[in-house]
């Protein structure tokens, strides 16, 4: 319609009603561009309200579950510390026993912390990153995924220097009773072990091995409060945005 107008007017010479075709055309093409924007901007919006939504419901269970591995390794790191004082002093009294066995059962068991970060993979992998406006989400999010790959890492690292103590804390001890539910439910008790505590006393490796292996677990005390705590800085930040 409004080509065959110009054509219309441009035969007819018409400069003015041209220069008016001409005007209506280019708003018009100005308007359309701005609705489609307009329309885009608004679907992205809700596109990033949705992500926020499942960033924030990933976040609160990984700090559920770094809440809930963080105090089992601080647990254990209070175990093994008993276990090193009590071989340094070489007292171990009856009522004391079982924490003793506890100890040594859990030494040197490191995991690594668990990131749920399926809707961040989606995001990176689909190149839609930026649907997140928020600059300190973005980068917020990218760099506590780093530092879980990282904690990862450190724990696999660890993990091998970690054999050879555990290794002499298995010369040591001979587990009688053991199920399938003994290191969910740390149940072990000192009459579920024979261990002879007054040789273990007097052995220095197997002392400086139970050191090492509490200086393993503090570290990894240290790093997932770490991580926990910038988690919660980011489920702070979702909800100052939401």
């Amino acid at each position: 319609m409004i080509l065959r107008r110009v054509i219309e007017h441009v035969k007819a010479q018409n400069w003015t009603a041209v220069g008016i075709d001409f005007v209506i055309v280019v708003v018009g093409v100005f308007i359309g561009i701005q609705v489609s924007n307009w329309n885009a901007a608004r679907a992205d919006r809700a596109a990033e309200a949705q992500y926020l939504v499942r960033l924030q419901e990933e976040l609160e269970l990984t700090a559920a579950r770094l809440d809930a591995d963080l105090g089992w390794q601080r647990d254990n790191a209070q175990r093994l510390r008993f276990v090193l004082e009590s071989l340094r002093r070489c007292e171990l009294a009856k009522a004391d026993q079982d924490e003793f066995a506890l100890g040594l059962f859990v030494a040197g068991k490191l995991d690594p912390p668990m990131l749920v970060d399926s809707t961040l993979e989606e995001l990176k992998s689909s190149g839609r990153m930026n649907i997140i406006q928020d600059d300190e989400l973005r980068s917020g999010l990218i760099n506590l995924q780093r530092g879980f790959r990282v904690s990862a890492t450190h724990i696999e690292t660890v993990s091998k220097w970690a054999v050879e103590p555990v290794n002499q804390i298995n010369k040591r001890v001979v587990y009688l009773t053991l199920d399938e539910n003994s290191s969910s439910e740390n149940n072990v008790r000192w009459s579920d072990i024979e261990f002879d505590f007054p040789a273990a006393c007097q052995d220095v490796a197997f002392k400086a091995g139970i050191s090492a292996l509490w200086n393993y677990t503090l570290e990894n005390v240290r790093r997932d409060r770490n991580l926990l705590e910038r988690t919660n800085e980011l489920l702070s930040r979702i909800e100052e945005i939401r």
